[in-house]
């Protein structure tokens, strides 16, 4: 899942992209993106790029003031030629001396020379916190923070917008892939009884079960996450901020996001700066048709 934010001043009003998906043609990434491509997916179909989605709507890339690279996986990063040369492309620690200036003049960097041809590589300061995050503050008026968010992949970052004055979207690109990584917890437990195809955490215990998360970072190798015990750590400041009510964490790859959320292939007119009043959040957690127990009354159906 991507994200197009718009930041309004009094002199107009500014857009920045939150990842970019997969380019169409993935199959002329570079040797490092192939070889991960074919190694973990049997087949693959692309319709359109990012890019055409929002051209097809009308919507001027030009007018872009930068795209965020969350990371530099082949599924975030899109097709940079396609992007005018005006645009910057934000990217996290330590990216540009590992990949830049990309393949083939570097031959192990998995981002193609033509992805960065011509934009300026912003690779900004983390100078400030945030949730426990060191933080970049965008766009200098706590509207959009960009957050170093270690353990997936380098330089991996993660965003956060400001909706309204006190709510905001965390955009939570591959801090990890599914939000029973830190769900439930203490914060917000399973309840008591539950119905007995609801599958509780690997906790023995019955009471830590329902106050445990589902899933916990693998140190195997091979997994998807480079540094594990970083990623455990980061995950964990994840269980206070989808405790919070004023925040609304939104992973790339959650399933639940594109059942429930209006998105931009759809109706490029619509937003979900509304998600609070509009209960997306609660809506997600729980997902469409998940039986529960409703406070001992019975199992019930949630629409």
């Amino acid at each position: 899942m991507c994200f197009l934010l718009e930041h309004k001043t009094d002199l107009g009003s500014e857009y920045v992209l939150f990842d970019c998906g997969s380019r169409k043609d993935f199959w002329n990434g570079s040797p490092q993106t192939n070889k991960m491509i074919a190694s973990n997916l049997v087949g693959m179909q692309v319709d359109h790029g990012v890019d055409e989605i929002l051209a097809s709507s009308g919507f001027d890339l030009a007018s872009l003031k930068s795209i965020v690279w969350s990371h530099w996986h082949w599924d975030h990063i899109g097709d940079g030629s396609k992007f005018p040369p005006s645009i910057d492309i934000v990217v996290g620690p330590g990216f540009t001396a590992e990949f830049a200036p990309g393949w083939p003049e570097k031959p192990d960097s998995p981002v193609l020379a033509s992805d960065l041809r011509g934009h300026r590589i912003h690779e900004p300061e983390f100078d400030t916190s945030v949730a426990g995050f060191t933080a970049h503050d965008y766009f200098g008026d706590g509207s959009f923070y960009l957050l170093d968010v270690p353990g997936h992949a380098l330089g991996h970052i993660c965003g956060l917008a400001r909706t309204t004055p006190d709510t905001f979207i965390f955009m939570g690109a591959d801090a990890c892939h599914f939000a029973g990584a830190f769900r439930p917890t203490p914060y917000l437990p399973l309840p008591a009884t539950h119905h007995p195809v609801v599958r509780t955490s690997s906790e023995e215990d019955s009471d830590a079960s329902r106050t445990s998360p589902f899933y916990k970072v693998s140190r195997v190798p091979g997994t998807v996450y480079i540094h594990g015990d970083a990623a455990q750590a980061s995950i964990d400041k994840l269980r206070i901020l989808d405790a919070h009510p004023g925040v609304f964490i939104c992973l790339a790859h959650d399933a639940v996001l594109f059942e429930t959320l209006p998105v931009y292939n759809n109706d490029p007119n619509q937003d979900i700066n509304d998600w609070k009043t509009a209960g997306y959040k609660e809506n997600t957690r729980r997902g469409d048709n998940v039986i529960v127990w409703d406070d001992g009354k019975g199992f019930v159906d949630v629409e």
